[in-house]
């Protein structure tokens, strides 16, 4: 029981500070022109800081599931997600409460209309994207180059998803809840989302594990 609430936890912590770095992002852009590269940077804040303390991400845990092989692996990503879904809506509610919330609302509107008014197969593949640059972030961190390349490498790789407006699940159940635009076509476009992150880290980490393998 105290496993499965570590478990939880963490994915409760990482949620908080993926919703921080969504929430800084949307505030530059909402309140300085000509932000879009400062706001994907401060974005990166998220993925950084849950790197370095090991928190639960979902969409940096999901590609190891079939290689684990193991129950309790899947027992684990669907805790962590959890977690994460909780803070993220706890923090987008809070986001509300806040003075500066008013800077932001017509940011964090048009964000999720964008979302809404896409079509299912441009989410989908703007997620398929996203969980691989998630992805290939936790593994340039986890690799054994200089701890500096390491950080720039991941900054790198979450500024692109930002800057072409590639879909994160966990920051899309942030924004929703911090625009308070929930509904069935949302929840429909967090699936769909959730299985592109998925699908898009699974198919490059085997891919890469074939590739890999050849060449030796």
């Amino acid at each position: 029981m105290i496993k499965h609430l570590k478990t939880i936890t963490s994915g409760f912590l990482a949620g908080i500070l993926i919703s921080l770095g969504g929430f800084v992002s949307t505030y530059i852009r909402a309140n300085l022109t000509n932000s879009l590269v400062i706001s994907a940077i401060l974005f990166s804040f998220g993925l950084l800081t849950i790197c370095i303390f090991s928190f639960s991400l979902f969409t940096g845990k999901i590609a190891y599931v079939i290689e684990k092989r193991s129950l309790s692996y899947i027992i684990d990503l669907l805790e962590m997600l959890l977690g994460n879904i909780i803070s993220c809506i706890l923090m987008g509610c809070i986001t509300r409460l806040l003075r500066v919330f008013p800077s932001m609302e017509n940011t964090l509107i048009s964000m999720c209309e964008a979302k809404n008014n896409d079509t299912w197969y441009s989410l989908f593949f703007l997620a398929f994207f996203c969980g691989i640059l998630v992805y290939l972030a936790v593994e340039i961190f986890k690799s054994n180059t200089h701890y500096f390349t390491r950080t720039i490498g991941l900054i790198f790789s979450v500024s692109i998803f930002v800057i072409l407006g590639f879909e994160h699940v966990i920051a899309d159940i942030y924004y929703y809840s911090a625009s308070f635009m929930w509904s069935l076509l949302s929840l429909r476009n967090i699936l769909i989302i959730l299985v592109g992150n998925s699908l898009g880290a699974l198919a490059f980490h085997h891919l890469k594990l074939f590739a890999l393998k050849n060449n030796e």
